[in-house]
Protein backbone atom coordinates (compact mmCIF):
# COMPACT_ATOMS: atom_id res chain seq x y z
CA UNK A 1 0.00 0.00 0.00
CA UNK A 2 1.36 3.54 -1.18
CA UNK A 3 1.98 6.21 1.65
CA UNK A 4 -1.07 8.41 0.43
CA UNK A 5 -3.18 5.18 0.65
CA UNK A 6 -2.42 4.84 4.40
CA UNK A 7 -2.82 8.43 5.63
CA UNK A 8 -6.61 8.03 3.42
CA UNK A 9 -7.17 4.82 5.13
CA UNK A 10 -6.69 6.81 8.91
CA UNK A 11 -9.51 7.96 10.32
CA UNK A 12 -7.24 11.17 11.85
CA UNK A 13 -6.61 12.24 8.13
CA UNK A 14 -9.56 13.86 7.73
CA UNK A 15 -9.11 15.72 11.26
CA UNK A 16 -6.51 17.72 9.96
CA UNK A 17 -7.17 21.32 9.58
CA UNK A 18 -5.86 21.66 6.18
CA UNK A 19 -9.23 20.14 4.70
CA UNK A 20 -7.85 21.33 1.18
CA UNK A 21 -5.35 18.91 0.86
CA UNK A 22 -7.22 16.40 2.54
CA UNK A 23 -9.64 16.85 0.33
CA UNK A 24 -7.45 16.69 -2.94
CA UNK A 25 -5.83 13.55 -1.21
CA UNK A 26 -8.70 11.76 -0.94
CA UNK A 27 -9.88 12.67 -4.21
CA UNK A 28 -6.62 11.44 -5.81
CA UNK A 29 -6.45 8.24 -3.40
CA UNK A 30 -9.89 7.41 -4.78
CA UNK A 31 -9.70 7.94 -8.45
CA UNK A 32 -6.13 6.11 -7.70
CA UNK A 33 -8.44 2.96 -6.42
CA UNK A 34 -10.82 3.25 -9.50
CA UNK A 35 -8.38 2.81 -11.79
CA UNK A 36 -6.52 -0.28 -10.34
CA UNK A 37 -9.08 -1.99 -8.39
CA UNK A 38 -11.81 -4.10 -9.58
CA UNK A 39 -15.49 -3.02 -9.54
CA UNK A 40 -16.28 -4.73 -6.20
CA UNK A 41 -13.33 -4.40 -3.78
CA UNK A 42 -14.07 -2.95 -0.52
CA UNK A 43 -11.52 -0.49 -0.66
CA UNK A 44 -13.15 1.37 -3.03
CA UNK A 45 -15.51 1.67 -0.49
CA UNK A 46 -13.43 2.60 2.04
CA UNK A 47 -12.01 5.55 0.26
CA UNK A 48 -15.55 6.80 -0.95
CA UNK A 49 -16.10 6.89 2.53
CA UNK A 50 -12.87 8.85 3.34
CA UNK A 51 -13.57 11.36 1.08
CA UNK A 52 -16.97 12.18 2.57
CA UNK A 53 -16.29 12.63 5.60
CA UNK A 54 -13.93 15.56 4.89
CA UNK A 55 -16.71 16.84 2.68
CA UNK A 56 -19.19 16.32 5.82
CA UNK A 57 -16.71 18.51 7.24
CA UNK A 58 -16.80 21.32 4.74
CA UNK A 59 -20.66 21.31 4.98
CA UNK A 60 -20.85 19.79 1.09
CA UNK A 61 -23.18 17.48 1.99
CA UNK A 62 -25.09 16.42 -1.22
CA UNK A 63 -21.67 15.13 -2.68
CA UNK A 64 -20.81 13.58 0.16
CA UNK A 65 -24.31 12.11 0.34
CA UNK A 66 -24.04 10.74 -3.49
CA UNK A 67 -20.59 9.22 -2.35
CA UNK A 68 -21.95 7.37 0.62
CA UNK A 69 -24.61 5.76 -1.19
CA UNK A 70 -22.19 4.17 -3.80
CA UNK A 71 -19.89 3.10 -0.91
CA UNK A 72 -23.10 1.40 0.73
CA UNK A 73 -24.30 0.12 -2.35
CA UNK A 74 -20.96 -1.74 -2.31
CA UNK A 75 -20.40 -2.72 1.16
CA UNK A 76 -23.72 -4.48 0.86
CA UNK A 77 -22.47 -6.50 -2.00
CA UNK A 78 -18.95 -7.62 -0.98
CA UNK A 79 -19.62 -7.01 3.27
CA UNK A 80 -21.08 -9.43 5.26
CA UNK A 81 -24.08 -8.07 7.35
CA UNK A 82 -23.89 -6.21 9.97
CA UNK A 83 -20.54 -5.48 9.07
CA UNK A 84 -18.74 -2.12 11.37
CA UNK A 85 -17.58 -0.22 8.13
CA UNK A 86 -21.35 -0.21 6.78
CA UNK A 87 -22.53 0.96 9.75
CA UNK A 88 -20.29 3.57 9.60
CA UNK A 89 -21.55 4.81 6.28
CA UNK A 90 -24.56 4.82 6.98
CA UNK A 91 -24.02 6.98 10.01
CA UNK A 92 -22.25 9.10 8.36
CA UNK A 93 -25.10 9.32 5.17
CA UNK A 94 -27.34 9.86 8.02
CA UNK A 95 -25.58 12.97 9.20
CA UNK A 96 -25.49 14.26 5.78
CA UNK A 97 -29.10 14.08 5.42
CA UNK A 98 -30.24 15.60 8.26
CA UNK A 99 -28.03 18.43 7.12
CA UNK A 100 -29.93 18.52 3.70
CA UNK A 101 -33.20 18.26 5.45
CA UNK A 102 -34.33 14.69 4.45
CA UNK A 103 -35.67 13.45 7.91
CA UNK A 104 -37.39 10.52 6.65
CA UNK A 105 -34.72 8.77 4.68
CA UNK A 106 -32.47 10.11 7.26
CA UNK A 107 -33.95 7.95 9.88
CA UNK A 108 -34.39 5.12 8.06
CA UNK A 109 -30.58 4.92 7.08
CA UNK A 110 -29.91 5.77 10.70
CA UNK A 111 -32.17 3.04 12.12
CA UNK A 112 -29.85 0.25 10.76
CA UNK A 113 -26.60 2.04 11.35
CA UNK A 114 -27.97 2.42 15.12
CA UNK A 115 -28.69 -1.08 15.25
CA UNK A 116 -25.39 -2.43 13.78
CA UNK A 117 -23.71 -0.31 16.38
CA UNK A 118 -25.44 -1.64 19.23
CA UNK A 119 -24.40 -4.77 18.36
CA UNK A 120 -21.21 -4.29 17.44
CA UNK A 121 -19.81 -1.70 20.21
CA UNK A 122 -21.11 -1.25 24.03
CA UNK A 123 -24.54 1.37 24.45
CA UNK A 124 -22.17 3.61 26.27
CA UNK A 125 -19.46 3.88 23.02
CA UNK A 126 -19.14 7.64 21.74
CA UNK A 127 -19.98 5.87 18.25
CA UNK A 128 -23.27 4.89 19.10
CA UNK A 129 -23.92 7.64 21.11
CA UNK A 130 -23.71 9.70 17.65
CA UNK A 131 -25.20 7.23 15.75
CA UNK A 132 -28.53 8.17 18.58
CA UNK A 133 -28.46 11.78 18.74
CA UNK A 134 -28.51 11.93 14.93
CA UNK A 135 -31.34 9.83 14.79
CA UNK A 136 -33.06 11.69 17.57
CA UNK A 137 -32.37 14.72 15.12
CA UNK A 138 -33.79 12.85 12.49
CA UNK A 139 -37.42 12.37 14.62
CA UNK A 140 -37.66 15.95 15.82
CA UNK A 141 -37.34 17.16 11.88
CA UNK A 142 -40.15 14.99 11.16
CA UNK A 143 -42.36 16.73 14.20
CA UNK A 144 -41.71 14.08 16.34
CA UNK A 145 -39.66 16.30 19.44
CA UNK A 146 -40.70 13.76 22.60
CA UNK A 147 -38.86 10.57 21.06
CA UNK A 148 -36.66 12.44 19.21
CA UNK A 149 -35.59 14.87 22.01
CA UNK A 150 -34.81 11.65 24.16
CA UNK A 151 -32.66 10.24 22.02
CA UNK A 152 -30.70 13.44 21.51
CA UNK A 153 -30.06 14.17 25.32
CA UNK A 154 -28.85 10.39 25.48
CA UNK A 155 -26.86 10.33 22.85
CA UNK A 156 -25.20 13.75 23.43
CA UNK A 157 -24.67 12.54 27.12
CA UNK A 158 -22.57 9.77 25.92
CA UNK A 159 -20.14 11.62 23.36
CA UNK A 160 -19.50 14.42 25.68
CA UNK A 161 -18.74 11.30 28.42
CA UNK A 162 -16.54 9.71 25.90
CA UNK A 163 -16.05 11.11 23.16
CA UNK A 164 -12.57 12.60 21.10
CA UNK A 165 -13.26 16.52 21.57
CA UNK A 166 -13.42 16.82 17.77
CA UNK A 167 -16.22 14.37 17.69
CA UNK A 168 -17.92 16.57 21.30
CA UNK A 169 -17.53 19.79 18.73
CA UNK A 170 -18.80 18.30 15.98
CA UNK A 171 -21.68 16.46 17.49
CA UNK A 172 -22.89 19.80 19.46
CA UNK A 173 -22.56 22.04 17.00
CA UNK A 174 -25.07 19.86 14.54
CA UNK A 175 -27.13 19.61 17.69
CA UNK A 176 -27.34 23.69 18.03
CA UNK A 177 -27.41 24.53 13.81
CA UNK A 178 -30.80 21.72 13.42
CA UNK A 179 -32.26 23.88 16.55
CA UNK A 180 -31.78 27.05 15.21
CA UNK A 181 -32.81 26.32 11.77
CA UNK A 182 -36.11 24.58 14.08
CA UNK A 183 -36.24 27.97 15.80
CA UNK A 184 -35.85 25.99 18.94
CA UNK A 185 -33.45 28.73 20.71
CA UNK A 186 -34.21 27.63 24.08
CA UNK A 187 -33.67 24.01 23.44
CA UNK A 188 -30.31 24.96 21.32
CA UNK A 189 -29.26 27.38 24.66
CA UNK A 190 -27.71 23.98 26.93
CA UNK A 191 -25.66 22.48 23.78
CA UNK A 192 -24.47 26.01 22.89
CA UNK A 193 -23.04 26.85 25.68
CA UNK A 194 -21.66 23.61 25.95
CA UNK A 195 -20.15 23.94 22.64
CA UNK A 196 -18.62 27.17 23.63
CA UNK A 197 -16.68 25.59 26.38
CA UNK A 198 -15.15 23.18 24.55
CA UNK A 199 -13.95 25.10 22.20
CA UNK A 200 -13.08 28.22 25.18
CA UNK A 201 -10.84 24.91 27.03
CA UNK A 202 -9.20 24.18 23.25
CA UNK A 203 -8.29 27.82 22.79
CA UNK A 204 -4.48 28.34 23.61
CA UNK A 205 -4.54 31.03 26.58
Amino acid sequence: MTRAARIADSPLAAAQPEFDAAEALFREVLAARRRVLPGDHPDRAVSLNNLAVVLLDRREFLEASDLLREAIALQRRVLPPGHPNLAGSLVNLGAALVELRDYEQAEQVLREGVEIREQQLASAHPSTGVARLLLGLSMQGQGRFDEGTALVEEGSRVVLASGAPRQKRTALDRIVRAYESWNRDEAAVVYRTQLAELQAADTPP
